[in-house]
């Protein structure tokens, strides 16, 4: 798994991953390539995304976490499926 954060010194998380994405697209399912770039821009100020490890040794999962939602893309096969929910954490500090 790779867990890119947003820090004290204001390094998004959000960039830190799609550098590390562009430097890396064949590490990526290929279902994943065009999807990741633009829900991660989407999600400009998510405080982390993370990148898991699936069949094929590649990364066929992307977590990302927002402070509006929680959004989980998953690759098996030749289905992508994206879940989107609201954050339950910041939904009680509101």
């Amino acid at each position: 798994m790779q867990l890119f954060e947003t820090n004290n010194l204001a390094e998004s998380g959000v960039l830190k991953a799609l550098i590390f994405f562009h430097a890396n697209p064949n590490d990526f399912h290929p279902r994943l390539r065009a999807i990741i770039p633009l829900e991660l821009r989407r999600y400009l100020s998510a405080s982390s995304v993370a990148f898991v490890v699936g069949e094929g040794n590649q990364f066929t999962e992307v977590k990302i976490i927002d402070k509006d939602a929680i959004v989980k893309i998953l690759c098996k096969g030749d289905t992508v499926k994206i879940k989107r929910r609201q954050n339950p954490d910041e939904a009680e500090e509101s």
